[in-house]
């Protein structure tokens, strides 16, 4: 009941999004961790490239946790996506998706405010003729956020379910292009903290 009448899980269905894809993977991934399969990780953590900006947080959490070989079947995968991608769409194809990632969000945080929900589109939101400095605040509050969550990675004090939780939370609120139907990701970490992080669930719903 609380998965389908989390609002994002409703607008990703009607609006036929590929945020319950990004959630299987989200699951994957943390199920990989759990059973300490590195090299599944990065394979599902690579199969997230068609939304980049919502994935790319898993390769930092490789490399502080010194899981090589996570890190390096990400690599690997990401080669053969990139192969495929090529022969499918050509160079083209491949400049089209970059452009897309790097793009300016401005327009149309301004355009869809209601439905963005991440950092960029905040500051882009609040301080919509100063550019420069929304994508600095954007970028220090981001810095702010992934420093303590890497440093927490390395030092692996924190139960994987915590982790995992802030973990999500963060990729959320950094991805530079975020609607609200991609938060369904969430539904992993809410579920996985909800015997140990009950308010933080509170919260997270």
């Amino acid at each position: 009941i609380l998965v389908f009448a989390f609002a994002p899980v409703y607008f990703g269905i009607i609006d036929g999004e590929n945020a319950t894809v990004s959630l299987l993977l989200y699951v994957l991934i943390y199920r990989s961790l759990v059973r300490g399969e590195d090299r599944a990780a990065g394979i599902w953590a690579a199969l997230g490239l068609f939304k980049p900006q919502l994935f790319f947080i898993f390769p930092l959490v490789f490399l502080a946790t010194r899981r090589w070989r996570a890190l390096l079947t990400y690599a690997l995968t990401a080669l053969v996506l990139g192969a495929v991608s090529l022969a499918l769409v050509g160079p083209a194809g491949l400049q089209s998706w970059v452009r897309v990632l790097v793009e300016p969000e401005s327009s149309n945080a301004l355009a869809n405010a209601w439905r963005m929900t991440s950092l960029r589109s905040l500051f882009d939101l609040l301080l919509p003729h100063a550019t420069n400095l929304a994508l600095g605040l954007y970028l220090a509050t981001s810095m702010l956020l992934l420093a303590p969550l890497i440093a927490m990675w390395v030092h692996r004090r924190t139960p994987l379910r915590q982790a995992w939780v802030l973990t999500s939370l963060t990729a959320v609120l950094v991805d530079p292009h975020i609607v609200d139907y991609d938060l369904t990701v969430l539904i992993a970490a809410g579920i996985s903290g909800a015997p140990s992080l009950r308010w933080w669930t509170a919260l997270l719903y």
